[in-house]
């Protein structure tokens, strides 16, 4: 028995989310893939190599006329888009990642594929302290695994009810973690495509009459839909920003660490983007950031 697992993210001019595999669309190394009843009898397992490719061993007591299934296990952050039954004569299943088959004694079955995505992410939570009268602002990103369409909302709960605390919404284009003029405000939907990214920027006004310790929690919303696949697929990621209003001059270091990449493979560069700002009415001085990250990563410090 012998398949492979595979990206069908569309990279390199392929169709994305078609449970085939073609353009440049590669294997994808280390996922599970078992040989079962179709019950709760596993009859042998493996890994996929390097190239996503993975082989099954029949075992000989198995006579024809046998049900066998082939069932994948996703690795953590992917989902299944398709798959093929190959030469087994049997049938996928989408909703149980399954190929079911009736065994032959003897028979080699090959092509008994499987398709899979990154499953897109939303980054950061954040919290700030500050003032009455102002304004602060957080940096969010949204990476997409495939191509689909996704659209950007915003809620929020105040406490208490009775302040009317107001944010918006912008498309942080060059993806610097600041507002900058120009920068427009997100409406509407978004194509995407594999490995490309969003950032956001959520901007939290606070009420003048506000007073210490009211705070106003805004949850950002991502809603992702996977082309072509049917059924229709729907991903909503969401993340909140916490303002709280504090004493004047005290508390109001704001720190946000970004990254430029959900994922990266051995050999590329992950950037860590740190901004630091000031929320509160008086100076801060003697500032100290440490910043841990693995070897080899490079980061850059912005300073607002």
């Amino acid at each position: 028995m012998r398949g492979r697992v595979f990206a069908d993210n569309g990279v390199g001019s392929g169709t994305p989310n078609d449970g085939l595999q073609n353009g440049g669309e590669v294997g994808i190394a280390n996922v599970l893939v078992r040989l079962t009843d179709c019950a709760s009898t596993q009859y042998a397992v493996t890994q996929t190599d390097g190239l996503g490719n993975y082989q099954l061993i029949v075992p000989a007591a198995l006579a024809t006329g046998v049900t066998l299934c082939v069932v994948e296990q996703n690795l953590s952050g992917y989902m299944n888009t398709g798959g093929s039954a190959g030469t087994t004569g049997g049938a996928y299943n989408l909703s149980t990642d399954t190929t079911q088959f009736t065994y032959t004694d003897g028979v080699t079955y090959t092509g008994v594929n499987f398709a899979d995505v990154a499953q897109s992410a939303l980054y950061t939570d954040g919290a700030q302290q500050t003032q009455p009268g102002t304004t602060v602002t957080y940096a969010h990103q949204f990476f997409a695994g495939t191509e689909g369409v996704v659209s950007f909302s915003l809620s929020s709960v105040a406490s208490p009810n009775t302040l009317l605390w107001s944010e918006v919404l912008y498309r942080d284009t060059d993806c610097d973690g600041i507002l900058d003029a120009g920068e427009p405000i997100i409406s509407g939907n978004y194509t995407v495509s594999a490995n490309s990214t969003i950032c956001l920027i959520v901007k939290q006004f606070v009420p003048a009459n506000a007073t210490q310790g009211a705070f106003n929690v805004v949850t950002v919303s991502s809603s992702f839909i996977y082309d072509v696949l049917v059924p229709t697929v729907t991903e909503v990621l969401s993340r909140t920003d916490t303002t709280t209003v504090g004493v004047g001059g005290t508390s109001t270091l704001s720190l946000h660490k970004a990254v430029d990449k959900a994922t990266a493979l051995p050999g590329e560069t992950i950037t860590y983007t740190i901004t630091y700002s000031n929320n509160g009415t008086e100076a801060i001085s003697n500032i100290v950031i440490n910043d841990s990250v693995p070897l080899l990563l490079r980061t850059r410090l912005l300073h607002v």
